[in-house]
């Protein structure tokens, strides 16, 4: 039993029954609300006493993108949807479900367990494909469309679902933005950017130099605004002589076929005496003489024996003779040899001052000579290969005391140096180089 003061006969019983007091409020029996706390709900007994609880949340007849919390913490739809009327809709199986941004019901696909959306979305059983889930609840799927990779061919890896992507290398490159007439923009294979690329018989080019398909003997290049440009392509120089050259379909010259299989040795000399011979298929080299380019192998007199090798000039001249010759006039003959042609020569004989013996010829142009004949070694080295006298000798008469003076003196020298080659004591060579050096004081 309750308190008197709790007593009470509703309208329609003929007893009493207790109400509960609660905060100075009395409450019938029943539900009631919490006059302290609004989110609960309260329930009064028969015997006057009663029990609070936290209010059970109403479900919010929206979509969750759609719903915010109210001061007990339930959700509610948001002002946007309070107006709204939806419409009737049939769903087979009773597929009703709020999608995230709507205020109003609509059917939905049960796919892999999961309740999905009218619209598409990605098969949860297979990642490679995706699905469209229609008004009426059923929903197909089929193999996901590959994306446009951004960035070249050579950059782009398979990912697992077979489809071409970037990668790691563009992953953070950070491209700049490209300014192409008529949107020509593409990307070149090795690159993870955009740049212009030029239209050429249909095709795209992208930037740097290319070979039209059309124009085979023409290079071009493709400028970074779009545009291109075609020119004559330049001939290379053909590996081969003349002779084993032919015409290729642009008008240049190349070597025939049997030179691509020529086993050339290595050439050693410098790069401007190397060349080709008119009919080889390999280089050689060749050798500058007097100013002139010679061909590799034996050139000049014969008697000199000089071979151009390697782009190296050796001669091998005939050898001085061991005997001096006793004429003033020698040459050498066929068989490259030193000899007199026209025999001994006499010549009318004075005696210097130094006691070498000398001719007279006209009466003033002296032939110098010597002792035993060694006259003719000089006229050898002097007359022969410089056509040059070696030594002439003047008259008082004909020139002044002076300069006869020059030539005496020079005698003497030329005396010291015939002895000494005489006795052996001097070579040949350093003979010829010690007369060359007092002819030159002259």
């Amino acid at each position: 039993m309750c308190p008197q003061n709790q007593r009470y006969y509703a309208p329609d019983s003929c007893c009493d029954s207790c109400k509960c007091l609660v905060d100075g409020q009395l409450f019938p029996k029943g539900e009631f609300k919490d006059p302290s706390d609004q989110c609960n709900t309260c329930e009064c007994f028969d015997d006057g006493n009663y029990e609070c609880k936290k209010r059970p949340c109403e479900e919010a007849l929206c979509g969750v993108n759609r719903q915010e919390k109210e001061y007990c913490g339930c959700h509610v739809c948001d002002e946007s949807c309070r107006n709204v009327k939806c419409p009737q809709i049939e769903c087979p199986k009773g597929r009703k479900a709020y999608s995230p941004d709507s205020c109003c019901e609509s059917c939905f696909c049960m796919a892999g367990g999961q309740m999905q959306p009218k619209g598409p979305f990605d098969d949860p059983a297979d990642p490679c494909k995706t699905c469209e889930c229609y008004a009426d609840g059923d929903y197909a799927c089929r193999q996901r469309a590959c994306p446009v990779p951004q960035c070249g061919l050579n950059k782009q890896i398979k990912d697992a679902c077979g489809c071409p992507v970037c990668d790691d290398s563009c992953r953070h490159v950070k491209c700049a933005k490209v300014d192409c007439p008529n949107g020509r923009a593409a990307y070149d294979p090795d690159s993870c950017c955009e740049s212009c690329f030029c239209v050429v018989g249909g095709k795209l080019i992208t930037e740097g130099p290319f070979v039209d398909t059309a124009y085979p003997c023409k290079t071009c290049e493709c400028y970074p605004k779009g545009d291109y440009n075609c020119q004559q392509q330049a001939c290379p120089i053909p590996r081969c002589g003349v002779k084993k050259q032919i015409k290729d379909k642009c008008g240049c010259p190349v070597c025939v076929d049997s030179c691509k299989y020529a086993r050339c040795p290595t050439v050693v000399c410098p790069e401007n005496q190397k060349y080709f011979e008119p009919d080889s298929c390999c280089e050689t080299c060749q050798c500058l003489v007097d100013g002139k380019w010679i061909p590799e192998g034996p050139f000049g007199d014969r008697c000199d024996a000089c071979v151009c090798k390697w782009g190296t000039v050796k001669c091998s001249p005939p050898a001085c003779p061991i005997k001096p010759l006793q004429c003033v006039d020698p040459i050498i003959n066929e068989n490259c040899n030193w000899h007199c042609p026209n025999g001994l020569e006499s010549l009318a004989k004075y005696t210097t001052q130094s006691g070498r013996v000398g001719g007279e010829r006209d009466g003033e142009v002296y032939q110098y000579g010597g002792a035993g004949g060694s006259a003719g070694l000089f006229d050898l080295f002097w007359a022969s290969k410089r056509r040059q006298n070696p030594l002439n000798l003047v008259s008082e008469e004909s020139l002044g005391r002076q300069c006869h003076e020059r030539y005496i003196e020079m005698d003497v020298r030329m005396m010291l140096e015939w002895d000494s080659y005489d006795t052996h004591e001097t070579t040949c060579e350093d003979f010829l180089k010690n007369v060359g050096a007092i002819y030159s004081d002259r």
